[in-house]
């Protein structure tokens, strides 16, 4: 699949054949949206499992992590999303992080992502969430306990003017959770820096356990694109 000219984000942990960067968060997508590294380390948590892959973090909030774990990214054009596309990648909670609201991305002015977007884990009436907002509109929310700690699954999310929609795959496979469907604003043409594993205003939502291979589209793909790309990685991540 020939997607990259509709990339904008490709989270690495190093540039070509380098070593992983401890201060930098390198965009392998064309557009150059590096970022900078706060507490956070690189994990080879993979090899235990037989295939290597360095493109996993840890913020790390709590459990004795840093409190300020993030990375961070400048503003730029093309990180302000404002034809929507969809934000995909691994995720490995070991519990919902800071006021059960961990991030997996936000750009935006507050903590409820007002001028950007917010994809989070969360804790809504008491069961285990992803939710996604979009200029502080309407949360999409996914199924009841569609996160499941201490595992890595696949999350995706859809934004467009028309729908918005949440998938997640796992062990048991990959499908939609839309449970409730949220507003359909698309992210304003505003300035604003991005934060992988915390929100943008303050360090009190950090991401507890591991993101990797995080990537945003400006082209939504379709379901088939998605199953392959859920298919073709499932194996680093022992699903």
């Amino acid at each position: 699949m020939k997607l990259s000219s509709s990339e904008i984000l490709d989270v690495a942990s190093r540039a070509g054949g380098a070593s992983p960067s401890a201060v930098t968060l390198y965009d392998a997508s064309r557009m150059g949206n590096n970022g900078a590294l706060t507490n956070v380390t690189w994990s080879q948590q993979n090899k235990l499992n037989g295939f290597p892959n360095n493109d996993l973090w840890i913020p790390d909030y709590g459990n004795g992590g840093a409190l300020d774990a993030y990375a961070e990214i400048p503003d730029s054009p093309s990180m302000r999303f404002t034809r929507g596309g969809m934000i995909l990648g691994w995720i490995y909670p070991r519990t919902l992080g800071g006021s059960n609201g961990g991030r997996i991305i936000h750009k935006g002015s507050d903590v409820l992502g007002t001028n950007g977007y917010r994809f989070q884990v969360n804790n809504v009436t008491n069961v285990r969430s992803l939710i996604v907002s979009v200029n502080n509109d309407a949360v999409t929310i996914s199924n009841a306990n569609s996160i499941i700690l201490n595992s890595w699954q696949f999350c995706v999310v859809y934004i467009n003017s028309t729908a918005r929609k949440i998938y997640s795959g796992n062990a048991k496979g990959f499908s939609d959770v839309t449970n409730i469907a949220g507003g359909l604003s698309l992210p304003p043409n505003v300035s604003s820096i991005t934060r992988i594993g915390n929100q943008t205003a303050a360090v009190d939502r950090g991401f507890d356990g591991y993101i990797s291979k995080l990537r945003i589209f400006t082209y939504a793909l379709d379901l088939a694109q998605l199953l392959h790309i859920f298919e073709s990685e499932r194996r680093l991540y022992n699903v």
